[in-house]
């Protein structure tokens, strides 16, 4: 059964498991935990056995579990940043491909289709790389040049 280590009432039963699983010189089985559970619990384990074999005080095994703990803490907040940043990465390949799609079927006449068509790469770039910096400079200087051209046009 897959344990909610996010519901505050199977984290403490699972801290207190360690506590008794420690006194005896056991280890609770995590073998089916995340990596950062597993560690947590099974270092946990260890603390509470070093106790009860009067190998630390009360206090060392109170700021070694808050050491623990903050490790914890800090491996489920690299977790998170891991899982945002696989999902923006997702939503990029995503905006690449339709970009991609409709580029492909786009019809073009030259010359006046190939600005637009430059318009969707330069989109399908920004979206895979996450930034707009590539093609707002790109779409400043074709900007730059329409209205220079049209500032030198030969008149007749």
């Amino acid at each position: 059964m897959k344990k909610c280590f996010s519901d505050p009432a199977v984290f403490k039963q699972l801290e207190t498991d360690c506590y008794n699983a420690g006194c005896k010189g056991q280890v609770i089985d995590c073998s089916e935990f995340p990596a950062a559970e597993y560690r947590y619990f099974a270092r946990l384990c260890g603390v509470y056995a070093m106790f009860k074999s009067k190998a630390i005080s009360l206090e060392q095994a109170a700021a070694e579990k808050q050491r623990l703990l903050s490790q914890y803490n800090e491996d489920i907040k690299q977790r998170f940043l891991y899982v945002d940043a696989c999902r923006k990465h997702q939503e990029a390949i995503k905006a690449t491909e339709s970009l991609c799609a409709a580029l492909c079927k786009a019809p073009l006449k030259l010359p006046e289709d190939v600005t637009e068509a430059l318009r969707t790469a330069l989109a399908v770039i920004s979206a895979a790389r996450s930034e707009t910096v590539t093609e707002k400079t790109v779409l400043q200087k074709l900007n730059a040049m329409s209205a220079a051209k049209s500032t030198t046009s030969p008149q007749k």
